[in-house]
């Protein structure tokens, strides 16, 4: 198949817009643009669900070369925690790879994989059939399971570029003899938010898995009830879903959270939003929870709510710690007591609320800031070369 000179195939794990996809669509898309300004991003998506939000995003930023491809139900369903503990996943790569060749994905000059489960075939046809440059983007911390260290070893080429979204992540990766680059997500287009005082709002943004937390914001909402609304607290707004349609133990977990509020007397306090666009859940909110009770590769939400002058309060576990504006928003447990007398304290003190908001907007600048100088160092190093 001929070569398309200077182009850049971004292939997308999953069909559904969530922060991962959004990320890896402005990255390279602005990759494309400085790569050679005539040429289109052509981004692959797998054509086992359709989302209309995606496929808005992809309009509203100007990409128009998509291509769907088949991606065997089995691979697509296994969680990318357990990929190589399932053989029939394993017999279902050939076929992926059959269907991403016949798709012209390993004609262009550089392939952007932004999903673990799909970069592990695109490393090896790439070692081995193509003299495409691959970028593996790591969105989420590599097992660092022996197996898994000895398979990266044997897909490792000149041509394959490792990146991940925080220097935690790159720590797990280096210590699996791995070298990389660090590339910060990109926050976007997010509007200012002025109406902070006083706190009416508050707000988790994100899909509904145990390891997200929900479920602790949720119990304080339903303890603390009376509490809160004392405080001025209208309601707790639950945005998100279960976007990824695989097997795990996260598949009861949205119904676990639901079935929680219905037995209390907030079924009326708390409130599932669904997916909703960025603009609206920041809008619409005075304090987002950052819930995660593991360490989070990166984190996008958190600088989204900083450049949206919103309150964030979370653990800061893993990537997400070297994002932190202020002590003050720091939670120290996801204990519902810890919670509740956070929101209380930025409730009760204006000041300091104020001096938080501030300190969020400096760290979003300095996070943009060290997100151009290294997109820059990749450009350089990769995409021009």
């Amino acid at each position: 198949m001929k070569k398309n000179v200077d182009s850049i195939a971004l292939i997308l794990n999953s069909a559904k817009l969530g922060g991962a996809e959004r990320s890896g669509i402005l990255q390279a898309s602005k990759a494309q643009s400085m790569l050679n300004s005539s040429g289109n991003l052509t981004v692959y998506l797998p054509d086992y669900e359709i989302d209309k939000k995606m496929d808005d995003f992809l309009d509203a930023n100007g990409v128009t070369n998509i291509i769907r491809f088949g991606y065997p139900e089995k691979l697509y369903q296994v969680s990318r925690f357990n990929f190589f503990a399932s053989l029939s996943s394993l017999f279902k790569i050939p076929i992926l790879l059959n269907e991403l060749k016949k798709k012209g994905v390993f004609s262009h000059t550089l392939i952007w994989s932004n999903g673990n489960k799909v970069s592990y075939p695109l490393a090896l046809y790439t070692k081995l059939f193509s003299n495409s440059k691959m970028i593996w983007h790591w969105r989420d911390y590599p097992s660092n399971h022996l197996i898994n260290q000895f398979i990266l070893k044997i897909l490792h080429h000149s041509r394959l570029q490792h990146i991940t979204n925080s220097e935690s992540v790159l720590r797990v990766l280096t210590s699996m003899e791995q070298e990389g680059l660090v590339l910060y997500n990109p926050a976007g287009n997010v509007k200012k938010n002025e109406h902070i005082n006083p706190i009416s709002t508050l707000a988790v943004a994100s899909m509904h898995a145990p390891w997200k937390g929900i479920h602790f914001v949720v119990e304080m909402g339903v303890k603390f009830k009376k509490e809160l609304e004392l405080l001025g607290i209208k309601s707790i707004n639950i945005y998100g879903e279960q976007i990824y349609n695989t097997r795990g133990d996260h598949k009861s977990y949205s119904a676990s959270l639901k079935e929680t509020v219905d037995k209390s007397d907030a079924k009326s306090f708390i409130v599932f939003k669904g997916n909703r666009p960025v603009s609206e859940i920041f809008s619409e909110s005075d304090v987002l929870i950052h819930s995660s009770i593991k360490p989070e590769p990166f984190g996008r939400v958190i600088v989204e709510a900083y450049k949206a002058r919103v309150l964030l309060i979370s653990q800061f576990l893993g990537g997400a710690r070297e994002l932190m504006a202020d002590e003050d928003h720091l939670l120290i447990d996801e204990n519902p007591e810890t919670l509740f007398e956070k929101i209380k304290f930025f409730c009760e003190n204006k000041d300091k609320l104020e001096k938080t908001l501030n300190k969020q907007l400096e760290k979003s600048l300095e996070i943009e800031q060290t997100q151009e100088r290294q997109f820059l160092a990749l450009f350089d190093k990769v995409i021009k070369k």
